[in-house]
């Protein structure tokens, strides 16, 4: 019941990086990756302690020190009298599925040409925001911006130089942000900021300064630079607290 390792098959070495001679005789806590807190493993140990069979999925580490994920069943070995003597641990390497999930994840909330959030996950967010500050009585303020005369741009330029100063007036937008600030693009030309905790005033400041930045934001061309300007609105949201 110590966790050492006395037997491991080709598949656990391929997935490990250890040669069978050197994991024999190893804790197994050699290929644990730091990612779980105590409570995981007392959680874990009580179980199968127990003569329990548990199943979960755990990040593990590579003798590279890369980490990998596996979904797992450690099942209790009993002698006559019930006493927990060996464990049997089946593991599956799901890293690529763990992979994709985070994929998917990631598109199902970002704007794929600006790589800020999209409308939908941009709104859900903003709801959350929304109730913590009428809750506690919190400022809260929302920025919202789009670019002058767009489509001029398009039609003058072709719409990759768009999707560049699109990406651009992002990139320079996101760098004026606080963590806690949510930006998105709301749909087109037109982005949105959520400032928690931010009153009129300060989003003021903030929109002055993104407008100045973006003013100053060039894209060469074979004529003449492109350049754009922003159209900003403001609003301050500021409850009292509920009973």
């Amino acid at each position: 019941t110590t966790g050492m390792l006395q037997w491991v098959n080709q598949a656990w070495v391929e997935l490990t990086g250890y040669l069978k001679d050197e994991a024999i005789g190893q804790n197994a806590r050699i290929v644990k990756s730091g990612r779980h807190d105590s409570q995981f493993y007392k959680n874990m140990w009580d179980t199968i302690l127990a003569g329990k069979v548990w199943h979960g999925e755990m990040t593990n580490r590579r003798k590279d020190g890369s980490s990998y994920y596996e979904e797992q069943t450690i099942t209790p070995v009993l002698d006559r009298l019930g006493n927990v003597t060996h464990f049997i641990a089946i593991k599956l390497d799901i890293t690529e599925r763990k992979k994709a999930e985070a994929t998917l994840e990631y598109l199902a909330r970002t704007d794929a040409l600006t790589a800020v959030y999209n409308r939908r996950y941009l709104l859900e967010l903003a709801e959350h925001e929304f109730d913590i500050a009428k809750r506690y009585g919190q400022p809260l303020s929302v920025i919202m911006f789009d670019i002058d005369h767009f489509k001029s741009i398009n039609d003058t330029f072709g719409h990759i130089l768009g999707d560049r100063m699109l990406q651009g007036v992002a990139q320079i937008t996101r760098s004026q942000l606080r963590d806690v600030d949510l930006f998105g693009r709301y749909g087109g030309e037109e982005f949105v900021i959520v400032l928690p905790v931010t009153g009129a005033q300060q989003a003021g400041l903030l929109a002055e300064r993104i407008r100045s930045h973006v003013e100053s934001f060039r894209v060469e061309t074979d004529k003449d630079p492109a350049f754009v300007t922003l159209s900003i609105g403001i609003a301050e949201m500021l409850r009292e607290p509920q009973d």
